[in-house]
């Protein structure tokens, strides 16, 4: 078998596009799963609820990877992202290295150690963060929204949320008074969260 695959587990095609996008999108995707699937809002999703997902049953069944008979959002989360890992790794040695990569540059990013290859840890670890990223994204572009009072896409001094996690000062990178979206972007890549 593959590394990291449960013995046995069918190699469908997933509930999502292969590669990056599988992963990165990961967080979404389980959630929206989890909303349409768990109907009784547990927060797992039971075997009753896994074979009512019809074809993607066998897939949702593998992965429950510690066995205990019901999927978590984690252990989908994982799946899903082993999943995309194998597409890629086109000669099932457990890295991704530059040529499996020619299509997905962005993942030779997510090679922590430099040793020229992406490990699954590494693949994973890149796509959490690629993931928490986007979500203080969306987070704050719904903030930066609520307080641009004059709708002019900037935020004066005058206009930062009092609640806010970073000082006016430490966001407005270039120091013209006003805070742009751009800004903010540049705060959350280089801090990893949202300074709204």
């Amino acid at each position: 078998g593959r590394p990291g695959m449960p013995p046995g587990a069918p190699r469908p095609g997933g509930l999502g596009p292969a590669g990056a996008g599988a992963g990165a999108a990961a967080g979404g995707m389980v959630t929206s799963i989890f909303a349409r699937l768990d109907t009784d809002g547990d927060g797992v999703l039971s075997a009753a609820e896994i074979a009512a997902a019809g074809p993607r049953a066998a897939h949702l069944a593998a992965a429950d990877t510690n066995g205990d008979g019901v999927v978590t959002p984690d252990e989908l989360r994982a799946y899903e992202q082993l999943i995309a890992f194998q597409r890629l790794d086109k000669d099932g040695d457990g890295f991704l290295d530059a040529t499996e990569l020619r299509r997905q540059r962005n993942l030779l990013a997510a090679d922590a150690d430099g040793d020229g290859k992406v490990s699954l840890q590494e693949f994973r670890d890149f796509l959490d963060q690629q993931a928490r990223i986007a979500a203080a994204q969306q987070q704050t572009a719904r903030a930066f929204l609520a307080a641009d009072a004059n709708g002019d896409r900037k935020l004066s001094a005058s206009e930062w949320p009092a609640t806010a996690s970073a000082s006016f000062a430490a966001v407005d990178a270039d120091g013209d008074g006003f805070v742009t979206p751009r800004e903010v972007v540049a705060y959350i890549l280089a801090n990893g969260s949202s300074p709204l």
